[in-house]
């Protein structure tokens, strides 16, 4: 991690400490399709008490801001931490957050072309929703598609007389 991804980094903090909403560019493809890499994602402060299941969050994980899916919460006061995921990722891939871990609610994606979607309520919470429940369902089914082609592909190879090489 550079120095500028440092100061960037200490900077966002400070400012969601301080209540101010930023934009903060994304890398990395675990929220897409909702959040594809280089989006800009409008960032609101929020504490864990605040947060709903199906959020999108922001947090510290290590020396990066990770933006992930709340998908659970277990224990409660001093023990209590926040179940979050990627819509990109598979089922298990889950990661256990601390409340104090946490910085503030994706409140808006803003796409390429000034195309601006609010997704902390109405039909934008319910597309983030929707998309985060399907999005793994349309990769496994994708996949699926890709090795019935390639069997295709192999068995028309085998088959005598068949132009396909």
């Amino acid at each position: 991690m550079n120095l500028r991804t440092f100061f960037f980094r200490d900077l966002t903090q400070e400012m969601l400490r301080h209540g101010d909403a930023v934009l903060v560019p994304t890398q990395g493809a675990s929220m897409q399709p909702l959040i594809p890499e280089g989006a800009l994602i409008e960032v609101e402060p929020r504490g864990p008490e605040a947060l709903r299941r199906g959020d999108i969050i922001v947090y510290r994980s290590g020396e990066s801001l990770v933006a992930h899916r709340l998908v659970g919460k277990t224990g409660a006061g001093e023990s209590l931490r926040l179940i979050t995921k990627g819509d990109a990722a598979s089922w298990g891939v889950r990661e256990e957050v601390a409340p104090g871990q946490v910085l503030g609610r994706v409140c808006a994606v803003n796409w390429r072309r000034g195309r601006r979607l609010r997704i902390d309520s109405g039909w934008g919470r319910m597309l983030s929703l929707v998309l985060a429940v399907a999005w793994p369902i349309s990769q496994a089914g994708f996949g699926l598609l890709v090795k019935v082609k390639t069997g295709l592909e192999r068995l028309s190879r085998a088959l005598p007389g068949s132009r396909v090489r």
